[in-house]
Protein backbone atom coordinates (compact mmCIF):
# COMPACT_ATOMS: atom_id res chain seq x y z
CA UNK A 1 0.00 0.00 0.00
CA UNK A 2 1.21 3.82 -1.01
CA UNK A 3 1.53 6.27 1.78
CA UNK A 4 -0.47 9.59 1.69
CA UNK A 5 3.08 11.11 1.19
CA UNK A 6 4.01 9.26 -2.04
CA UNK A 7 1.07 9.67 -3.72
CA UNK A 8 1.06 13.11 -3.60
CA UNK A 9 4.56 13.49 -4.53
CA UNK A 10 3.77 10.84 -7.69
CA UNK A 11 1.28 13.99 -8.15
CA UNK A 12 3.39 16.55 -7.71
CA UNK A 13 1.51 18.68 -5.15
CA UNK A 14 3.96 18.37 -2.39
CA UNK A 15 6.65 20.90 -3.98
CA UNK A 16 9.50 19.96 -5.68
CA UNK A 17 10.61 17.09 -4.22
CA UNK A 18 12.55 14.34 -6.20
CA UNK A 19 10.54 10.96 -6.52
CA UNK A 20 11.96 8.23 -4.06
CA UNK A 21 13.73 5.86 -5.87
CA UNK A 22 11.72 2.87 -4.55
CA UNK A 23 8.69 3.90 -6.49
CA UNK A 24 9.05 5.79 -9.51
CA UNK A 25 5.93 7.17 -11.59
CA UNK A 26 6.44 4.67 -14.23
CA UNK A 27 5.37 1.96 -11.79
CA UNK A 28 2.21 4.56 -11.31
CA UNK A 29 1.08 4.70 -14.90
CA UNK A 30 2.60 1.58 -15.88
CA UNK A 31 -1.04 -0.02 -17.04
CA UNK A 32 -1.14 3.27 -19.82
CA UNK A 33 2.91 3.39 -20.34
CA UNK A 34 1.94 2.81 -24.25
CA UNK A 35 -0.26 5.83 -24.13
CA UNK A 36 2.75 8.05 -22.97
CA UNK A 37 4.55 9.51 -25.70
CA UNK A 38 8.27 10.86 -25.17
CA UNK A 39 9.07 14.35 -25.84
CA UNK A 40 12.65 15.74 -26.70
CA UNK A 41 13.41 19.30 -26.04
CA UNK A 42 16.74 21.25 -26.40
CA UNK A 43 18.00 23.90 -23.91
CA UNK A 44 16.48 26.74 -23.80
CA UNK A 45 13.25 25.34 -25.03
CA UNK A 46 9.49 26.41 -24.28
CA UNK A 47 7.69 23.30 -23.30
CA UNK A 48 4.81 24.81 -21.92
CA UNK A 49 3.65 28.40 -21.21
CA UNK A 50 2.08 29.57 -18.05
CA UNK A 51 -1.69 30.72 -18.98
CA UNK A 52 -1.84 27.80 -21.73
CA UNK A 53 -4.77 25.36 -21.43
CA UNK A 54 -2.72 22.26 -19.56
CA UNK A 55 -3.02 19.18 -21.96
CA UNK A 56 -0.85 16.66 -19.85
CA UNK A 57 1.88 16.70 -17.75
CA UNK A 58 5.17 15.32 -17.88
CA UNK A 59 7.89 12.92 -16.13
CA UNK A 60 11.60 13.62 -16.75
CA UNK A 61 13.50 10.91 -18.24
CA UNK A 62 17.23 12.79 -18.96
CA UNK A 63 17.64 16.32 -18.16
CA UNK A 64 16.54 19.72 -16.26
CA UNK A 65 13.63 21.55 -16.66
CA UNK A 66 13.32 25.26 -14.85
CA UNK A 67 9.64 26.77 -13.93
CA UNK A 68 8.77 30.06 -14.31
CA UNK A 69 6.17 32.60 -12.98
CA UNK A 70 4.80 34.55 -15.64
CA UNK A 71 6.72 37.10 -14.44
CA UNK A 72 10.16 35.45 -15.28
CA UNK A 73 10.61 34.57 -11.83
CA UNK A 74 12.35 31.62 -11.20
CA UNK A 75 10.68 28.90 -9.38
CA UNK A 76 12.13 25.66 -8.80
CA UNK A 77 14.63 23.51 -11.02
CA UNK A 78 13.51 19.68 -11.39
CA UNK A 79 15.21 16.38 -12.55
CA UNK A 80 15.47 12.89 -13.77
CA UNK A 81 12.62 11.15 -12.09
CA UNK A 82 10.36 14.45 -11.13
CA UNK A 83 6.90 15.55 -11.94
CA UNK A 84 5.47 18.74 -13.36
CA UNK A 85 2.31 20.30 -15.32
CA UNK A 86 -0.15 18.68 -12.87
CA UNK A 87 -1.43 21.56 -11.32
CA UNK A 88 -3.80 22.31 -14.35
CA UNK A 89 -4.78 18.77 -14.30
CA UNK A 90 -6.17 19.33 -10.46
CA UNK A 91 -7.23 22.66 -9.78
CA UNK A 92 -8.24 24.26 -13.47
CA UNK A 93 -7.19 23.94 -17.06
CA UNK A 94 -4.64 26.67 -17.50
CA UNK A 95 -0.94 26.84 -16.81
CA UNK A 96 0.17 28.36 -13.74
CA UNK A 97 4.27 28.37 -14.39
CA UNK A 98 5.95 28.60 -17.72
CA UNK A 99 8.42 25.20 -18.16
CA UNK A 100 11.95 25.79 -20.01
CA UNK A 101 14.42 23.22 -20.66
CA UNK A 102 17.75 23.93 -18.49
CA UNK A 103 19.27 21.71 -20.54
CA UNK A 104 18.64 19.16 -23.43
CA UNK A 105 15.85 16.76 -21.56
CA UNK A 106 13.89 13.83 -23.03
CA UNK A 107 10.58 14.34 -21.39
CA UNK A 108 7.78 11.55 -20.74
CA UNK A 109 4.27 12.95 -21.60
CA UNK A 110 1.38 11.72 -19.62
CA UNK A 111 -1.91 12.99 -21.58
CA UNK A 112 -4.74 14.81 -20.08
CA UNK A 113 -7.33 12.04 -20.19
CA UNK A 114 -4.78 9.60 -18.48
CA UNK A 115 -4.50 11.94 -15.56
CA UNK A 116 -8.34 12.41 -15.43
CA UNK A 117 -9.07 8.78 -15.61
CA UNK A 118 -6.35 8.44 -12.78
CA UNK A 119 -8.58 10.97 -10.84
CA UNK A 120 -12.04 9.87 -11.78
CA UNK A 121 -10.29 6.17 -10.35
CA UNK A 122 -9.25 7.71 -7.08
CA UNK A 123 -10.93 8.22 -3.91
CA UNK A 124 -13.01 11.43 -3.38
CA UNK A 125 -11.49 11.81 -0.03
CA UNK A 126 -7.68 11.32 -1.76
CA UNK A 127 -8.74 13.46 -4.67
CA UNK A 128 -9.96 16.60 -2.14
CA UNK A 129 -6.30 16.14 -0.73
CA UNK A 130 -4.30 16.47 -3.92
CA UNK A 131 -6.24 19.45 -4.84
CA UNK A 132 -6.19 20.66 -1.41
CA UNK A 133 -2.14 20.42 -1.95
CA UNK A 134 -2.22 21.66 -5.38
CA UNK A 135 -4.01 25.15 -3.95
CA UNK A 136 -1.58 25.44 -1.16
CA UNK A 137 1.19 25.14 -3.72
CA UNK A 138 0.02 27.66 -5.97
CA UNK A 139 -0.62 29.83 -3.31
CA UNK A 140 2.95 29.61 -1.83
CA UNK A 141 4.34 29.65 -5.45
CA UNK A 142 2.56 33.55 -5.48
CA UNK A 143 3.26 34.19 -2.08
CA UNK A 144 7.16 33.50 -2.96
CA UNK A 145 6.62 36.02 -6.22
CA UNK A 146 5.27 38.76 -3.86
CA UNK A 147 7.82 38.58 -1.19
CA UNK A 148 10.25 38.90 -4.10
CA UNK A 149 9.07 41.76 -5.83
CA UNK A 150 8.78 43.27 -2.36
CA UNK A 151 12.85 43.05 -1.70
CA UNK A 152 13.28 43.70 -5.37
CA UNK A 153 11.61 47.47 -4.52
CA UNK A 154 13.64 47.86 -0.99
CA UNK A 155 16.64 47.26 -3.05
CA UNK A 156 15.58 49.99 -5.66
CA UNK A 157 14.70 52.14 -2.72
CA UNK A 158 17.98 51.64 -0.78
CA UNK A 159 20.04 52.25 -3.75
CA UNK A 160 18.35 55.52 -4.40
CA UNK A 161 19.24 56.49 -0.86
CA UNK A 162 22.57 55.54 -1.23
CA UNK A 163 22.97 57.63 -3.92
CA UNK A 164 20.95 60.41 -2.35
CA UNK A 165 23.70 59.98 0.44
CA UNK A 166 26.58 60.05 -2.00
CA UNK A 167 25.37 63.47 -3.37
CA UNK A 168 26.11 64.77 0.53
Amino acid sequence: MLHWLQLAQAFGVVGAVAFPKKLKFDMLFSTVSEMTTIKNFLEGERIYQAGESSRGAYIIETGWVNLYTDMEFHLVTLGEGELFGELGQIIDDQRSVTAIAKTDCQLKHIPQYILDDKFNAADPAIVGMFRAQAIRLRKANEQKVQMWSKIESLRAKMKALEAELDKM
